[in-house]
């Protein structure tokens, strides 16, 4: 599929070929196989989030 498919190269996802690509990118992957700690990924994803909001004071631009 890939013409150097052991080099890093991620422009492969950036070029006219993006959709193609997009089949072979699957974070946690799916069916029998599935990545057994998806909902622990997503809860530290959400935790993490909830820090930034927690520790930082974020505000709108008002000079707009």
């Amino acid at each position: 599929m890939y013409e150097r498919p052991e080099a890093f190269l991620p422009e492969r996802w950036l070029g006219p070929n993006a959709k193609a690509c997009e089949t072979a990118l699957s974070a946690f992957s799916k069916g029998p196989r599935a990545c057994f700690g998806v909902n622990l990924a997503y809860a530290e994803l959400h935790l993490g989030i909830a820090n930034v909001f927690r520790r930082f004071d974020l505000r709108l631009d008002e000079a707009r």
